[in-house]
C-alpha cells in the first residue's frame, strides 16, 4: 500500500511496531477452517490467530468483509489506510 501510494516505508513504522509474529499451529488451522467460508483463506488464518492469542488484539485491515467478520467474532478492528 505504501509503495502504491508512493509513500516512504517509514510511514508504516507506527503500525508495524505493534505487530507480532506467531507460528501457525494445528489449532490455528482448525479454527480457521470454521471461519474460511466467510473470508479468504489467509484472512481466516489471521483471524484464527487473533482469536487464539489469549489477550486483546486489534485486527488491522482495509478489507470491508474481513473487518465485518472480525467484528462479528468479537475482535476490535482498525483500518490502517484511514489511520495513518
Amino acid at each position: 500500500m505504501l509503495r502504491r501510494d508512493e509513500r516512504p516505508l517509514l510511514d508504516a513504522e507506527p503500525l508495524l511496531s505493534r505487530v507480532g509474529l506467531f507460528d501457525i499451529s494445528r489449532e490455528v488451522h482448525t479454527v480457521a477452517e470454521s471461519i474460511e467460508r466467510h473470508v479468504k483463506t489467509l484472512d481466516a488464518l489471521h483471524l484464527a490467530t487473533a482469536l487464539l492469542i489469549g489477550e486483546s488484539v486489534t485486527v488491522a485491515t482495509h478489507d470491508a468483509n474481513m473487518r465485518s467478520v472480525a467484528e462479528h467474532l468479537g475482535l476490535d478492528t482498525i483500518d490502517p489506510v484511514l489511520s495513518i
